[in-house]
């Protein structure tokens, strides 16, 4: 039998679980500069971003225990000036973690998922 080769599919969808989704999409509305495409029950999605990937967000009634495996990484022209919108946004920078006047930052959302800001 000949081996596969290539992608297995196409990543288009980005979830991420949150505990209060108002707060979870002010925040990730103003981050990434999307709209609301849709909520439904415990979700809520955004319209596609311009490289065509949607982020969702997902209530969950549990807490976040443990560091998260997976995050994003946003590539931003200035990471001090990107960090100060992310706490002003209700975001934070982890501790031991930034770097300043480095190109990157890993900072957390307001229910602590993870995702770092770094100049490309």
């Amino acid at each position: 039998m000949a081996e596969e080769t290539g992608a297995v599919g196409v990543l288009t969808h980005i979830g991420i679980d949150v505990s209060d989704l108002e707060r979870a999409e002010a925040f990730y509305s103003a981050l990434l500069g999307v709209e609301r495409d849709r909520a439904w029950e415990q979700y809520l999605a955004f319209k596609p971003l311009p490289n065509g990937l949607t982020v969702y967000l997902q209530r969950v009634p549990e807490e976040k225990t443990s560091k998260s495996r997976v995050h994003m990484d946003l590539t931003v022209p200035n990471v001090p000036a990107a960090l100060a919108r992310v706490e002003a946004l209700g975001g934070r920078a982890l501790r031991d973690f930034v770097e300043p006047g480095e190109n990157l930052a890993v900072v957390a959302d307001p229910d602590d998922n993870e995702f770092c800001l770094i100049t490309g």
